[in-house]
């Protein structure tokens, strides 16, 4: 299958066209980079490509190891952080400029200090200062005063970085235009996600716009490569969350890799974009005494998703897990493993303490400079996870997340000793080197306490170099360290360690989906000897724990179907920041079981809401199949009918003169005779081969074809015509009521044999399209039927309905 999959990305950029890879961790995107690119080196689109990875792959030198592994004879430069030194930088130059190198690797930080040259730089900043300034000229300065000041104060960033380039005496670090590389390959490029982009909307809340400067130089060199190449051509990103935090971020890869695409569409500034795949939500939001509203816009909602996902997919391949055939290890309950944690009473009493802070928020009384929702929110999981996060000082509570962990931990650990299976603990907070607490330090405590040795564990964070680091991951990989602890940023992307891991451990919610990708393909990978897993995910009741996994999760679903294109999703709400809203958080912190209600019947209405779509369109898919069994039972009985006339042609014109079953010696069978159609007869086999060979040198490629003369009854004719590129086709038709076609042979008598042979097994195609009316017959038969049935959770997606409006209502009235 991967090796299918990656004939496929052959395919996909053949002709040097952008191509983004979307593989989670079930399959390597180095290797299909790797792949692509030597095959388009081979074809000649492309000469010397610009491979841009994560630092720890090219100072370990695995990627250049996979090169070779894939590709023993390859001519790879694998440039260190080292080589890009003042004293080294320029023999480096030299060193990719005079050789014919299949690959040139360099990892990402020094991929972000090599820029375009000032000359081009000028340009592009002149260019977007020009268009910043007519975006200004066309905005009402009174309705959109607060988006003019934005525009206008990145224009004014814009001149000053213009003034510093001009006047700057430096030299530059590294010109991207000295390594003579025609296409560039990224990994990991949802890094450059946060790019700049013009906009009347800035006042809208849930509109990011980016400004990072590495974003900004990876655009410059890729419109170098568009100047060089065309545009949308010589660029392939790879990446398994191209989508981490808003969908605006598809737009961002668009803008890398469509502009041409978005340019045809009409869609290319991003206000022409968002009014057509954007919806700006006018939210009647509750105030804190439950009877006044107030009016919010936000950018909330995403529509026309099956055609935004359709053109995003033009230069997309998304793996999912369901499309591989790889040994990935599966969940061991189908799901994550929920473990509730009752919380003490100083944490509940905290969570009350932030439902009031958040009163003070929505009613506007203080200044959210000093405290906001995103602030409480930190802090709720924070208290959620151990009180002295917030209060170093504190006593440890009698049972906490932590302790619930220990417990499991220990458990997997006692009963992978023989095999020493490997385990991961996810934790965002407390790490090492925090100077209030350090809730690392006390999770290895309770890990000793239970009977796990120290040398049994192992700490990411205290691996300070990329070598250090790598040793520890090989000792985890062979089990001698069998438990490993990080956060999502140190053991999330890049990090292969799956060998043993047969679990592992999240202690607190992540902020984006896309983290959800990161903690599970750590261990959900080919390459793990587990062939079942398990995941621990650690809830403190009566916190916003349970309310943010259920959110967090639903939105990486979106995401997901999202990118394998489903048709069954028209809206969407944009993935957010992960901040409760207030709402939520007191229905929380007042332990309402209104609040459990409510996500409940979410779902219900989600999963029902869901259903009745794929039914829709699965009444759409059968209308469309009705429509076309009738039109092939029509157009194969007509086919049909007319064989048999063919047939009977073909026994009238057909003088035999061998009566024999057998099907050696074919040519002797039948008086051999061919009507040229300049009235000459011929009745030698190979002559008529010679003669139709003659003509075929003389044919020009055309979808025309050029017919010769009749045998047996049938008009006997001749196209030429190309497959591709490189694969020319010369064909034979043959015709009566019918038209057949065969591949013509480069041998005289076998050129009339094989027209003699369509002839004699005319009622084996008269079968065969027998056999099909019948099978069409019975489609339609099949689909006539199923297209009547109703949807049969009609009730009780207005029942789920029903309920969760009543309850919204309920919460607030409170």
């Amino acid at each position: 299958m991967a090796r299918r999959m990656i004939g496929n990305y052959h395919v996909r950029c053949r002709t040097g066209e952008n191509l983004e890879i979307i593989s989670k961790d079930y399959l390597s995107s180095s290797f299909i980079m790797i792949a692509a690119a030597m095959k388009l080196k081979q074809m000649g689109t492309i000469n010397k490509p610009l491979f841009a990875i994560p630092n720890h792959l090219v100072e370990s030198g695995q990627f250049a190891r996979e090169f070779h592994l894939l590709y023993p004879h390859a001519k790879v430069l694998s440039a260190s952080s080292k080589d890009f030194t003042k004293q080294n930088r320029k023999k480096l130059i030299s060193k990719i400029a005079l050789f014919d190198w299949d690959a040139i690797i360099i990892g990402h930080s020094s991929f972000d200090r090599i820029s375009v040259s000032i000359e081009k730089q000028e340009k592009y900043i002149h260019n977007e200062i020009a268009e910043i300034e007519d975006f200004i000229k066309e905005m009402d300065s009174e309705e959109d005063r607060v988006s003019t000041r934005k525009l206008e104060k990145i224009k004014e960033n814009l001149e000053a970085r213009l003034k510093k380039l001009s006047s700057s005496n430096t030299e530059q670090f590294i010109n991207f235009e000295q390594l003579g590389v025609d296409s560039l390959f990224l990994d990991e490029a949802h890094n450059y996600k946060n790019l700049f982009f013009k906009t009347k909307m800035g006042n809208i809340k849930g509109i990011q716009v980016g400004d990072a400067q590495r974003a900004t130089n990876l655009l410059q060199k890729i419109q170098y490569l568009y100047e060089i190449r065309g545009e949308g051509k010589g660029v392939v990103f790879a990446t398994g969350t191209p989508v981490s935090n808003s969908m605006v971020e598809v737009y961002t890869m668009q803008r890398y890799l469509q502009p041409q695409i978005l340019k045809e569409h009409d869609i290319y500034f991003f206000d022409q974009w968002a009014s057509t795949f954007g919806k700006i939500v006018n939210s009647l939001e509750v105030d804190v005494t439950g009877q006044n509203l107030q009016i919010e816009q936000r950018f909330a909602k995403f529509n026309n998703i099956p055609e935004l996902s359709s053109l995003f997919r033009i230069t997309s391949d998304v793996v999912t897990k369901d499309m591989i055939n790889l040994p990935v290890p599966m969940l061991d309950t189908g799901k994550p493993i929920p473990v509730e944690v009752t919380p003490s009473s100083r944490v509940k009493e905290y969570i009350s303490y932030l439902a009031g802070r958040a009163k003070l928020i929505k009613t506007s009384k203080v200044d959210p400079k000093r405290d906001n929702m995103l602030k409480i929110t930190t802090e709720g999981k924070k208290i959620a996870l151990d009180y002295r996060l917030m209060f170093p000082n504190a006593g440890e509570d009698s049972y906490n997340k932590i302790k619930a962990c220990a417990e499991k931990v220990y458990e997997e650990w006692k009963n992978g000793k023989e095999l020493r299976l490997t385990q991961l603990i996810f934790c965002n907070y407390g790490t090492p080197g925090n100077k209030d607490f350090n809730l690392y330090a006390e999770i290895v405590k309770e890990l000793n306490t239970l009977g796990i040795p120290k040398e049994d564990i192992g700490i990411i964070h205290n691996a300070k170099t990329p070598a250090k680091k790598q040793k520890l991951i090989n000792a985890f990989k062979e089990g001698d360290i069998r438990i490993l602890i990080g956060s999502i940023s140190k053991m999330g992307e890049g990090m292969n360690a799956q060998d043993r891991i047969i679990a592992t451990h999240e202690l607190d919610v992540p902020w984006k989906p896309a983290e959800i990708v990161q903690l599970e393909g750590r261990m959900l990978r080919q390459g793990n000897i587990n062939p079942k897993v398990r995941i621990y995910r650690y809830i403190c009741k009566g916190t916003f724990d349970a309310f943010a996994w259920q959110t967090i999760s639903r939105k990486a679903n979106f995401i997901e179907q999202f990118m394998k294109g489903d048709t069954t999703i028209r809206e969407m709400e944009d993935l957010g920041d992960g901040a409760l809203d207030y709402e939520t958080m007191v229905a929380i912190a007042s332990e309402n079981p209104l609040i459990m209600e409510r996500m409940k019947m979410q779902t219900e209405v989600s999963k029902y809401s869901l259903l009745e779509a794929k039914h829709k369109n699965n009444i759409f898919r059968l209308q469309d199949k009705i429509l076309n069994a009738k039109n092939r039972i029509n157009t194969f009985t007509n086919r049909y009918t007319n064989i048999l006339d063919d047939i009977n042609q073909r026994t009238k014109e057909t003088i035999v003169t061998k009566e024999d079953d057998s099907r050696e010696d074919i040519e002797n069978k039948f008086k051999f005779i061919f009507y040229t159609n300049d009235n000459h007869i011929m009745e030698d086999r190979l002559e008529v081969g010679s003669y139709i060979i003659e003509k075929f040198k003389n044919l020009s490629i055309s979808d025309d074809i050029v017919y010769l003369g009749k045998y047996r009854g049938f008009e006997i004719g001749i196209q030429k015509k190309l497959l591709s590129e490189s694969q020319l086709s010369r064909v034979l038709k043959v015709k009566y009521k019918n038209q057949y076609e065969i591949e013509s042979s480069s041998s005289e008598i076998g050129i009339t044999r094989r027209i003699d042979n369509l002839l004699n097994k005319l009622e084996e195609k008269a079968n065969q399209t027998k056999n099909i009316i019948e099978e069409e017959k019975e489609i339609f038969k099949s689909a006539e039927m199923e297209v009547k049935a109703p949807f049969k959770y009609t009730k009780e997606l207005i029942k789920s309905k029903r309920k969760l409006k009543e309850i919204e209502q309920n919460l607030c009235k409170q």
